[in-house]
């Protein structure tokens, strides 16, 4: 594997029309499914499948709600309590993934010294050699070594509000789960994205109009690709991404709590809202700076009923 710079370009930016052909008649999951199964990805541009976005993907709402559990308990938690909100997310939530990118990848099969062609780092990093893993995993703890921007910002930036003990600890526990499973169970899924180069041209955040119903097991979600046609936009869902906190991963690590022994305030979901929101922020102001962000709301049929830039 050839190592490669990043060269600044012009950034392209997309009209609303631009990449409206992708918005109409969507594939979808129901809510329901989002909450029982893990469907939920990042919403990085360079993704070809349809996804429900949040940045950062599952990993990245695990290490929020991780984060604000230690600010309350006042301490890291340790590597035994990550290993079992992983491997009980992986039972409960019918899987987990993390993405990571060629820049990612290059750093870490530099740091092994190893050489792997594109086609196959699925199949190297789903299970390497053992004599190497735990020099892979020092390697893939690091900044460099983390493909997701919005995990790398968590790791670079302590204004995210996640320790450096965390993010290592849950990468030591997501690949160990990974490397753990048997042919056949692909419920821990690492990806790697191989198209090379970040050139999204706008934000689109997928809404939904309920008629004022709260979203429940059986509404539509909207799964879009990111990447069609070469034009990319980051795609995500604010709205979905609140319910499922709320529905999904609050219940689950207040479960997780019980199970370590510690106590979460009545105001967890909130602060991991509050945090959440400001992550987001920083993660579009440095991955998307300059871009539109356009806003598209279906109805209950997955109907396109607006479309608006953000104000």
């Amino acid at each position: 594997m050839v190592a490669h710079e990043e060269t600044k370009q012009e950034k392209v930016v997309y009209s609303i029309e631009e990449v409206s052909a992708r918005l109409e008649n969507p594939q979808s999951v129901t809510f329901g499914e989002l909450l029982k199964k893990n469907f939920e990805c990042c919403g990085d541009g360079r993704k070809a499948e349809a996804v429900m976005g949040v940045f950062g993907g599952p990993a990245g709402e695990i290490l929020l709600f991780g984060s604000v559990m230690e600010d309350e308990v006042g301490r890291e938690l340790t590597q035994e309590e990550v290993d079992l909100v992983v491997t009980q997310f992986i039972e409960k939530m019918g899987g987990l993934y993390m993405h990571s990118d060629l820049h990612g990848a290059e750093h870490v099969l530099g740091a092994v010294g190893q050489h792997v062609e594109h086609d196959n780092l699925e199949a190297f990093f789903n299970n390497p050699p053992a004599k190497i893993r735990e020099q892979l995993l020092q390697a893939l703890s690091t900044a460099d070594g983390i493909g997701c921007g919005h995990i790398k910002q968590m790791m670079n930036e302590s204004s995210y509000g996640v320790s450096k003990g965390l993010i290592k600890k849950f990468i030591r526990s997501f690949f160990t789960a990974l490397w753990a499973q048997k042919p056949g169970d692909d419920r821990v899924k690492y990806d790697t994205i191989t198209v090379e180069k970040h050139e999204e041209g706008a934000v689109v955040n997928v809404k939904l109009d309920t008629n004022g119903k709260p979203i429940n097991d059986q509404t539509q979600v909207p799964v879009i690709p990111p990447n069609e046609d070469g034009r990319q936009v980051f795609m995500i869902s604010t709205q979905v991404s609140a319910a499922l906190r709320e529905q999904k991963y609050e219940p689950f690590m207040r479960e997780m709590a019980d199970k370590m022994g510690v106590s979460l305030s009545d105001t967890y979901l909130g602060k991991t809202n509050a945090k959440g929101d400001s992550q987001f922020g920083m993660t579009a102001t440095k991955l998307a700076k300059g871009l539109p962000i356009y806003e598209v709301t279906y109805d209950e049929n997955l109907k396109v009923v607006e479309k608006k830039k953000a104000a």
